[in-house]
């Protein structure tokens, strides 16, 4: 599995760290393909918006819109959690804040992935 990093490399979307106005914590140029990040993040917090922008990369988002950031954060949460790391996790401590430190995501992105395997549940092998 890439991280959000390799995977905005594979595709060839430069990423830019650099300070953004309060409130802003992250967002995609789709006319340059281009993802800017502010500098303000904790290393986990980035992982998980540059996953998000690279969802509305992925979608080829040109404005906000509710449906576009739903869209964008199930494409994150998608590339950033493996199921069988979801399931350890969920079996170590099914506690959100304790899933989110044990697979280096945001509590919002645990409990986001989970409302999703309600939603589809994996399909059995």
């Amino acid at each position: 599995m890439n991280t959000p990093l390799q995977e905005a490399t594979r595709l060839g979307i430069p990423v830019d760290i650099t300070p953004l106005p309060d409130g802003i914590l992250g967002y995609y140029l789709h006319a340059d393909r281009r993802i800017e990040l502010t500098t303000r993040l904790t290393p986990i917090e980035e992982r998980c918006v540059l996953a998000h922008e690279l969802g509305h990369a992925h979608f080829g988002h040109t404005y906000d819109s509710d449906r576009a950031e739903r869209q964008a954060d199930a494409y994150a949460v998608r590339l950033l959690i493996d199921p069988a790391d979801f399931a350890a996790a969920e079996q170590l401590n099914p506690e959100p804040h304790a899933m989110a430190d044990e697979l280096d995501v945001t509590v919002e992105y645990v409990e986001l992935y989970r409302k999703l395997l309600r939603l589809a549940p994996p399909v059995p092998a």
